[in-house]
């Protein structure tokens, strides 16, 4: 087990994890963890690869007109292009949909970043399912531990720690692919922390799933450029003027004390990953959740008509990441606590095609939306002692909801039965049926895996 050395730089000791970590010294409970996130990233991705943002950044890789020496592949393309613009396409591709899990420690999508990275890069290096998960527990071990103390000042700024941190993971991941030195690690997150950024106020665009492209590619060109001979500090992540100075107002004594957990106490496993049921903003999930259980318990909510009001109460966060309340696109639809609610009270479900721009104009929801109101708690003990959910009948009846946790939530977690159609619904309209039952048997088999290319020639 890694001891941290409180005497010695965090961006050191990041390296020094990652370069000493071994396949054998993983769990078993962690590896099959990591087989569930891996799944679900080539589900949302594939599914993702036919949203326009893969077109558009698809279209900007070709008008650069560059023949890179080494080629990666594209979800939902046949030609290929250079590793890192392919990563940035397939990190956008992979949260285009806001379907990616979550984790409540950075508050934000680490495994979309990781394996973006990690499969894209792989492919080109021939690395195995075992190389693969050993570099997925690396990068999501320093991107937590360090993101983990500066979540507060850092999302609540407005930074997408996804983004930003995911920078850092990407590039530690990278380098754990690419078999670097402890001093070629270091170098490398050196130089990925002047690559960091993505903030918040782009969400319900097409810039948020490209932070996640953008994390990736530029954790893949660090990992690069240091293998080139270009260097960076050696300390960038403690330093006057660093990472954590920049992006955070947490002291660095309070970032090493989180940091120092690092391969003790693993954080996809605790708190463990969330993932989504339904295809938009983990912050709709629990009104989402809320409206289908009432809707069940009580029929009578199922006709809009006769709704005279909806109120759905959210946590403090929730208010600034559900900020589309009358949304124009399918992409703000994503972001939007009334239109999800209405929408699942209305026909009982959410599913991709429900957050396309045609979609947002149903006539239903339309109707229902006006008088739909979103308030945001003033603590979450105020938001623990609310409904989720109040919905008053044009007869003056009042009903009540509430979801503790979303359907996906570690502590409400999916069974194996609703992952596996998750992973079809999203991979069978691109890659039909016969080649979804195949991937579903390797990715089980993910350890066992001699070249992850395999999995790319069956999936892409």
């Amino acid at each position: 087990m890694f001891q941290f050395d409180f005497n010695d730089s965090i961006t050191h000791q990041a390296a020094l994890y990652s370069c000493q970590l071994r396949y054998e010294d993983l769990p078993d409970e962690l590896i099959a963890a990591v087989r569930i996130s891996l799944r679900d990233y080539f589900a949302v991705a594939i599914a993702g690869s036919r949203q326009p943002v893969n077109g558009a950044l698809w279209k900007f890789v070709q008008e650069l007109g560059t023949q890179p020496k080494i080629a990666a592949s594209v979800f939902g393309r046949t030609e290929k292009c250079s590793v890192e613009r392919a990563a940035m396409i397939n990190g956008a591709s992979g949260h285009a949909l806001d379907f990616d899990d979550c984790q409540n420690e950075i508050h934000g999508h680490p495994s979309v970043v990781l394996w973006a990275t990690i499969i894209t890069l792989g492919e080109t290096c021939g690395i195995s399912g075992r190389d693969a998960i050993t570099a997925y527990i690396a990068g999501s071990e320093v991107l937590c531990k360090l993101c983990g103390a500066m979540e507060k000042t850092h999302y609540g700024k407005g930074w997408h720690a996804t983004s930003t941190g995911g920078t850092i993971g990407a590039a530690v991941a990278a380098s754990k692919v690419l078999k670097m030195s402890v001093e070629e690690t270091v170098n490398t997150i050196g130089l990925a922390s002047s690559f960091a950024s993505g903030i918040r106020g782009n969400f319900g665009s097409m810039a948020k799933p490209l932070h996640v492209g953008w994390a990736a590619q530029s954790g893949i060109t660090a990992a690069l450029m240091t293998r080139a001979g270009v260097t960076a500090m050696p300390n960038i992540l403690e330093k006057l003027c660093g990472f954590v100075d920049c992006f955070s107002s947490a002291s660095i004594d309070e970032v090493r004390q989180h940091f120092s957990r690092i391969g003790q106490e693993y954080s996809i496993l605790t708190p463990g990953l969330q993932y989504k049921a339904f295809p938009c903003c983990r912050g709709a999930q629990w009104p989402i959740c809320a409206a289908l259980a009432l809707r069940d318990r009580v029929p009578a909510v199922r006709d809009y008509r006769k709704i005279k009001s909806v109120v759905l109460y959210v946590q403090p966060w929730q208010n600034t990441t559900l900020v589309y309340p009358n949304p124009k696109t399918g992409l703000q639809g994503k972001f939007s606590g009334e239109y999800c609610t209405a929408r699942a009270l209305i026909y009982g479900t959410l599913v991709l095609s429900d957050f396309t721009d045609e979609a947002i104009t149903d006539p239903a929801v339309q109707e229902l939306l006006p008088r739909c109101k979103m308030i945001a708690a003033a603590s979450i003990e105020e938001y623990d002692r609310l409904p989720t959910l109040i919905v008053t009948m044009e007869d003056g009846t009042v009903y009540e909801e509430k979801s503790n946790e979303f359907l996906g939530h570690q502590s409400n977690p999916m069974s194996e039965q609703q992952h596996l159609e998750k992973f079809r619904s999203c991979a069978e309209p691109s890659i039909g049926k016969e080649r979804t039952e195949k991937a579903i048997s390797a990715l089980a088999e993910l350890e066992n895996l001699e070249s992850i290319a395999a999995l790319v020639r069956l999936l892409y």
